[in-house]
């Protein structure tokens, strides 16, 4: 696994500093019969089960708190969890178009569930060691695997938008192409590409300043391929 440096300002290590489990709280002086009285009150905010932040949370942007999130479940967890999707797009910095409000973990295949539980989506993928990195001293897929499980699993227009952005910090789009995907652990919904089917983006000179998602975006059924069209270029 490799460690990805992190500033003192990221905004996710920000946001970890706020993030406090009950036996933290107790070394503060907390006792446990006081903490849901400090909910009430408003001088805790309670992110999930034995997990807490101070009322300053609520001072925090929404992205921030969407990394606060993230944090909290690696506090409440047993093993430590390799975070992965939207949640790991913004551990390594990325702009989500539309946040889904839930946290995305990798378990093993043939473990627990694909639902959502307490606000923590699973995902059951098969991940190299190569494909895990550390990022605000947490586990998450790399950049790279980031982007193809997003193209893989987003809508078109929040995956141009990530796609785009890891383009720009040096994925390759050739290699996302390139990388098997393996078996899909679930069938197409209606409104998003097969499992199987990767858009990724067109290679553009680094001095077009034009951003490779703009465009014009057109859906054909939901289980082909997103097309950006603009003119006679594509990228699937």
């Amino acid at each position: 696994m490799t460690p990805v440096p992190d500033g003192d300002d990221d905004p996710g290590m920000q946001a970890a500093r706020l993030v406090r489990s009950a036996r933290s709280l107790a070394v503060q002086g907390w006792e446990v019969p006081q903490l849901p009285r400090g909910v009430a009150t408003g001088r805790l905010v309670r992110l999930r089960c034995g997990v807490y932040a101070p009322a300053a949370w609520h001072d925090l942007p929404a992205e921030q708190q969407d990394l606060g999130r993230i944090h909290a479940v690696a506090v409440g967890a047993l093993r430590p969890p390799v975070f992965s999707h939207g949640s790991a797009a913004l551990l390594h910095g990325l702009r989500v178009l539309h946040p889904d409000g839930e946290v995305h973990v990798c378990r093993p295949r043939g473990t627990g569930t694909h639902n959502s539980v307490n606000g923590v989506r699973n995902h059951h993928l098969e991940l190299p060691a190569a494909d895990v990195v550390e990022l605000q001293g947490l586990r998450a897929t790399s950049l790279e695997r980031t982007a193809l499980d997003c193209a893989r699993f987003w809508r078109a227009e929040d995956a141009l938008v990530l796609l785009d952005q890891a383009a720009r910090r040096g994925v390759d789009p050739g290699a996302l192409t390139a990388r098997p995907v393996g078996r899909p652990t679930a069938p197409a919904r209606q409104g998003l590409p097969s499992r199987r089917e990767v858009p990724c983006p067109v290679a553009r000179s680094h001095a077009d300043p034009e951003p490779p998602c703009r465009g014009r975006l057109r859906r054909g059924n939901s289980r082909t391929p997103w097309e950006l069209a603009e003119g006679e270029e594509r990228w699937r």
